[in-house]
């Protein structure tokens, strides 16, 4: 829904640029993540956070993800009915 309306008001060129330049960061990113996990020997991107920041803000980050996880699925059933 974002996506078209961004290159309508922005024109082809920049937004491709925009699209181009936001999957290079990402996958950047993604490959910092793959590389402290690998340093820290760890599978899933919770044990990555609790070996790097503790037990206290890796459970956060799982409460929050949760909180997440479930405005996506009410959200989506709110579209589809």
């Amino acid at each position: 829904m974002g996506l078209p309306s961004v290159y309508r008001e922005n024109g082809i060129v920049p937004s491709a640029l925009i699209t181009v330049f936001s999957g290079l960061l990402t996958l950047f990113c993604l490959n910092m993540l793959f590389e402290a996990a690998r340093m820290q020997k760890v599978d899933r991107y919770v044990d990555l956070i609790d070996k790097c920041f503790g037990k206290r803000i890796a459970t956060a980050f799982s409460i929050v993800m949760l909180i997440y996880i479930f405005g996506v699925i009410v959200s989506y059933e709110i579209l589809i009915a």
